[in-house]
């Protein structure tokens, strides 16, 4: 999965990447140690995790 992610943002930008889960199927912490072993860091993570989901549902 972590190969699949930077290749998703690799091709279309961290900004128009959001973070989504299949929960309760797993438990949320697997999912945040999931992205903080991705390798993802700082502006990009916070991007992926939870900016670009707040611009898309409530910022126009």
């Amino acid at each position: 999965m972590k190969r699949g992610l930077n290749f998703l943002v690799g091709y279309v930008s961290f900004d128009k990447v959001m973070f989504g889960t299949d929960w309760p199927l797993i438990k949320m912490k697997f999912y945040i140690e999931f992205m903080k072993n991705s390798g993802i860091r700082g502006r990009n993570l916070r991007k992926i995790m939870y900016k670009n989901a707040f611009k898309f549902f409530w910022k126009s």
